[in-house]
């Protein structure tokens, strides 16, 4: 997909959001980590885009169990 197109927007704002969960989790804020990977995963799941989903969906399991919450990761 070229600049610019659907596809490519959503592919860089889910990675964006990804990366900033990751540093939110690094830093100790799991809350925030796990609000920005929500936006991610609305924003995959409302673009159809399950390339995305599926990295987004893995990282919110991962702050889940971070977390201790072993029955929502």
């Amino acid at each position: 997909a070229a600049p610019g197109e659907p596809a490519t927007v959503t592919s860089a704002l889910c990675a964006t959001w990804r990366l900033e969960a990751r540093a939110h989790a690094a830093s100790g804020d799991l809350s925030a980590a796990l609000d920005t990977l929500v936006a991610a995963t609305a924003v995959a799941e409302l673009a159809g885009a399950r390339d995305e989903l599926a990295p987004t969906l893995a990282n919110r399991a991962i702050v889940h169990l971070q977390r201790g919450d072993l029955d929502a990761a």
